[in-house]
């Protein structure tokens, strides 16, 4: 798995971030787009604004 952070635009105003892990940028895009419309209580139109693979984060042992 890998660490995505996905930023999405819904119009002018509607903003969504979101840090996930994700097998892919594709799987991390549709999750992404998925909490977007859940939380907004909204329909589909969430755009892709960008999509970006963070470093690994290293676990404290």
């Amino acid at each position: 798995m890998q660490e995505y952070r996905v930023t999405l635009r819904h119009g002018r105003d509607g903003t969504h971030v979101q840090r996930l892990s994700a097998p892919n940028r594709a799987e991390a895009i549709r999750l992404a787009r998925l909490e977007a419309v859940e939380m907004s209580g909204g329909g589909p139109g969430w755009q892709v604004e960008s999509c970006e693979a963070q470093p690994a984060l290293r676990r404290a042992a």
